[in-house]
């Protein structure tokens, strides 16, 4: 069909890029790389999704413009936190980032570290909550951003966290009882347990983080060579 050719086509072009990224001489050509791919991923990601009234055109933020966009948003800000509270708890500079840029108040190491778990945790759980049924049309909301909207976390993006979205547009966001849902199914998510490489056993994603970060900084102290960020196989 149309669709299986594209998704082909996507994935051998998400392909050839990877292997750019292999060859890639400065953090610019990398970020370029990185958006290409991100571009790629989103492109097919609303066929995963088999609901006829879930809305995905691609990623939207500042505000999300559809209910995907509105969990996928909300989902990167909950893993952003998980990610950002384990740096805390173990007296990292969560300001001194590598692959995003470095800006006044910007965690930017936070979005580096968070990078690896945005499809195993956001992404494939998005899907899940659409396509299981755990969400419905009434957990979502049209909201006018040119008001001040006090009920709503703070919303992620892919550079930066702010809490004053564009207040002069039209967004879709979780109502409070769609909100309490996917908090929920992510907690649920993050006590799961999936095989662990480097330990050679399963463990819940909460400490696959927390592990994830102990070899960062054993890497940044020069315990160890190199960074292996975590890969779903």
């Amino acid at each position: 069909t149309d669709v299986k050719q594209k998704i082909k086509q996507t994935v051998s072009s998400m392909k050839e890029t990877i292997e750019k990224v292999k060859k890639a001489d400065s953090i610019d050509s990398l970020r370029g790389l990185e958006g290409i791919g991100a571009k790629y991923f989103f492109s097919v990601f609303r066929h995963s999704i088999i609901q006829d009234w879930a809305v995905f055109n691609g990623r939207s933020m500042h505000p999300p413009k559809d209910n995907v966009n509105a969990v996928l948003s909300f989902l990167y800000t909950l893993i952003l936190f998980r990610v950002d509270a384990i740096l805390e708890s173990l007296g990292v500079d969560s300001y001194a980032g590598y692959f995003h840029s470095l800006d006044y108040g910007k965690r930017s190491l936070t979005y580096d570290l968070m990078e690896e778990y945005r499809t195993p945790l956001a992404d494939s759980l998005t899907s899940s909550l659409f396509n299981l049924g755990v969400l419905n049309e009434n957990d979502f909301r049209e909201v006018d951003f040119s008001e001040k909207d006090d009920d709503y976390p703070i919303v992620e993006n892919t550079d930066e966290i702010e809490d004053n979205i564009s207040r002069k547009k039209k967004g879709i966001l979780l109502t409070k009882e769609g909100l309490k849902k996917v908090i929920a199914h992510f907690e649920k998510k993050m006590s799961s347990q999936i095989f662990y490489q480097p330990l050679n056993t399963r463990i819940s994603y909460q400490k696959l983080i927390f592990q994830q970060v102990k070899h960062f900084l054993r890497v940044l102290n020069g315990e160890e060579k190199h960074y292996i960020p975590f890969q779903m196989k």
